[in-house]
Parts: structure tokens; sequence; C-alpha cells
């Protein structure tokens, strides 16, 4: 009795209570006589009527509530035909028109999906708080709130919900797996690991536990792990995009060029929106030197996105090596404009400016590429080159000394430096430098020829 009342609307809840509490009351009477044996033909008359009563009470709830479900199934259908025609608001409209209808958890949690599909989280998020107000024992809910918490950075919460996700349903795979990412997330990358490992002991055919594994050792630098567990999740899911895209990353990495080029291509066959791939593709032809191509795939992935990051930078560099150096300043822009923090791509904006011999823009660039990382030793050095092209040697050679001091290693910033004191007349601080390079790349020829030129010098005098 108590579980039916939880699905009734207030109206209906009242009406039925009166009628369940006539019932009752009824029931204890009925006893009471029975025990007494002074039942009266009055008395079952009167008993019968009320049960009669409660029947058309529970008859009309059944009714009401399968005509409030119809309602609800054919907002969410026609929901969902608007949203395929791409009439967004009156989508969200019908969707919000049932979310404020009293009915079952299924529902709900179907409705909260759709919400959560859609980027509505404060909607979705409703739908799985009525639904533990129906059932707290719904695992479902408290993980979909979980996941809603972990996106929204409320790392605690999210843990609380998936928990106790965990303490209803010990075996949910998606809490196990969304528990953790979470903790992957806090560094926590043995304990991750084991839940990983956890979820496929419940059900080895679960290819988000094996594709959570993969980026695991992916990231740890495992790459044989990560391989066996990408191709493991596809045996699982053949149609899951994304562990194909990793895949075809590492074999690009391994030289494997054409196991590359048919995931990537995969990929696309199943989901023509994936973006990633397009990007992926893009580069792989760009590393073999196919500009066009590479050209062609960043373009498709900018149609999709236009705000994809690393497709405009690829493009910049696919600009940059077809000599199209306004195409590659504009990517750059776009660049800069989607992240302003980028100091890689203002240090590239400027060797762009540099080419066109804007000597003072491309100085700004290299100065703002250092504010934003005074450790990037190449502004540094790039920054140094302006100096020298405008005369300043002074500055020139304090920056080539900074670009040193962040990296000892930095060869072309030792050479730079032994250039500058070797104009001087400095020929020992030359040499001093000369050497360094020397020591670190020992193939370069150059540096050995101006050695020989100062050893020369040294012998005359």
């Amino acid at each position: 009795m108590l579980q039916v009342l939880k699905f009734i609307s207030q109206n209906q809840k009242i009406g039925i209570y009166n009628q369940l509490n006539s019932y009752l009351s009824f029931s204890t009477a009925r006893k009471l006589l029975t025990s007494q044996k002074s039942t009266t033909n009055q008395f079952l008359q009167n008993f019968k009527t009320t049960q009669n009563q409660h029947g058309l009470a529970i008859q009309f709830y059944t009714s009401s509530q399968q005509s409030s479900q119809q309602d609800f199934q054919n907002l969410i259908s026609k929901g969902q035909s608007y949203q395929k025609q791409g009439m967004i608001q009156e989508a969200s409209l019908c969707f919000q028109q049932a979310l404020q209808m009293d009915t079952q958890e299924e529902s709900l949690l179907s409705l909260g999906n759709i919400f959560n599909t859609n980027g509505d989280i404060e909607n979705a998020k409703q739908c799985y708080e009525k639904v533990l107000k129906i059932n707290l024992l719904s695992y479902q809910a408290h993980n979909d709130l979980g996941k809603i918490c972990q996106n929204g950075k409320n790392k605690e919460d999210a843990k609380l919900h998936y928990e106790n996700a965990l303490k209803i349903n010990p075996q949910y795979c998606i809490a196990i797996v969304n528990l953790g990412t979470l903790y992957y997330g806090l560094g926590m990358i043995q304990d991750a690991q084991q839940l990983y490992e956890k979820a496929l002991q419940f059900d080895n055919k679960f290819y988000q536990a094996h594709f959570n594994l993969a980026l695991l050792y992916d990231d740890q630098g495992m790459i044989e792990q990560a391989k066996q567990y990408y191709e493991q999740t596809l045996q699982a899911n053949s149609e899951y995009y994304p562990a194909l895209l990793h895949l075809g990353l590492i074999y690009q990495k391994e030289g494997h060029y054409q196991e590359a080029r048919r995931c990537y291509l995969i990929a696309l066959e199943i989901n023509p929106q994936f973006y990633q791939a397009y990007i992926s593709l893009g580069y792989f032809y760009f590393s073999l030197g196919m500009l066009e191509e590479a050209q062609q795939y960043c373009e498709k992935a900018l149609q999709i996105n236009d705000k994809l990051l690393d497709a405009h930078l690829n493009l910049a560099l696919i600009f940059d090596s077809k000599d199209m150096i306004e195409e590659a300043r504009q990517s750059y822009e776009k660049v800069l404009q989607i992240n302003p923090k980028l100091y890689q791509a203002q240090n590239n904006l400027g060797l762009i400016y540099r080419k066109k011999e804007m000597l003072e823009e491309a100085k700004a660039c290299y100065e703002k590429s250092i504010q934003i990382n005074e450790q990037y030793s190449q502004a540094y050095y790039n920054l140094s080159s302006v100096y020298y092209d405008q005369g300043n040697i002074s500055e020139a050679k304090q920056c080539l000394e900074k670009a040193i001091k962040i990296n000892p290693l930095y060869d072309q910033a030792h050479y730079n430096l032994g250039l500058i004191y070797y104009n001087q007349g400095l020929l020992q601080e030359a040499k001093r430098c000369f050497m360094k390079v020397v020591l670190i790349n020992p193939q370069d020829f150059q540096v050995h020829d101006v050695l020989r030129e100062i050893n020369n010098s040294e012998k005359k005098e």
C-alpha cells in the first residue's frame, strides 16, 4: 500500500488515502465484531459498500496513471521529433513539461539522460533527484548524479554518490568505472586501476573498463599494454570509435602508417562527426609531407567545430610549410582568440611576423610569450635575434644568456652567443661557447669550422 502511494499525484493520494483509511477502519471493526460474535447483516452490507468504493478508487488511480504515463511518453516523443528537426527550443519546452509531471522512476531516469545529452544539466539533476525521492535505493540515479557532480568539479559529492550506488549494487560496473575515473583524476592511479579490473571481473565484456585501462597504460607510456586493452575494447564493442582513434595514434607513433590511417577512417565511418579523427588524419598527412591532404582534413574538422584549437594550430603549420604566410598568421590569430595564454602560439606568430620583416610585431609576440611563461627558452632565443637585427647587441646577448640558463643544452643559443663574442673579438669567450656546442651536438660541422678559424687566428698571434 505504501509503495502504491509513492506514485500518485497529490489529489489522487488524498482520495485514495481516505478510501484506504475507511477500509482499515472497517477491517478493524469487522475483526472486533467477529471476535465478539455480534456481526450483523447491516454492518456487513456497509463493509461491502466501502470495499467497493476502495476498489473504484484504485481503478481510478490506475486509469489516471496510465493516462499520465501516456501523456508523458507523448511529450518525450514530440520533443525528440522536434530535436531531430533542429527545433531545439520547442524540444526543450516538451522535455520541461514532461519534467513537471509526476511520473515513474524509469521514465524520470530516461528524461534525465535526455537533458544530460542536450547539456541541460540543471534539469537532468532535477530528474535524478526526483527519482531518489521516489526510490532512495536507485543506484542508477546515484551514479548519474555522481557524474554531474564530477563534471562540475564537485568531487566529494561525486564520490559519495558513486559509493552509495555501489552500496546498493556492488556489481554496478558503470559506477565502479566512474569511481575509478574520479580516483584517476585525483592522481590515485593504483586505486583507479584496481577498480577498472574489478569491473572486468564482474563483466569481462564491459568495454568502458577496457578502454579506461588502455588510457591509464597509455598515459604511463606502457604502450604494449595500452594497445592490448584498446584492442580488447574493440572486441567488446567494435563501434567504439574513441578506441580506434587512440589505437591509430599508437600505430602512427610506431611508424605503422597504413594501420593508423585505417583506424582513423573506420572511426569516421562509424561517426562522420568525430572531428578528432579528422585532426589526426590532418597531422598524419602533414608528418608525411602530404600538405594538400593534411589541409583538407583539418578544414573538415573545422567545418564541424570552428573552435578546434588543434585544427587551427595544424593549419597554421601547414600554411607556414606551404609559404602561405598570411594564411598562417590568420590561423595563429584564431588560435590565440581561443586560448590567449598559449605561449607557443604567441612565439610562432612572432616567427611569422619575422618572415614578413615586421620586427616590432615579432618582438611584441615574443615578449607576450615570455610574459605567459618565463621559462620558455625558445622565446628568449627568438627575441635575441630581433634585438640583434635591430643592432641592440647587449639585449640580444642577455636574451641568449637567459635562454641558456633555462636550458643549458640549447646548442643554437650557445652558438649565437659565441658568434656575438667572436664578432666583438672576444675569441676565448667565443671558443668556450662553441666548445659547449660541440659537447651537446658533435655532428654540428659548422661549429667545427668556426673553431678551426679561431685556432688559426690564435696561431697567427
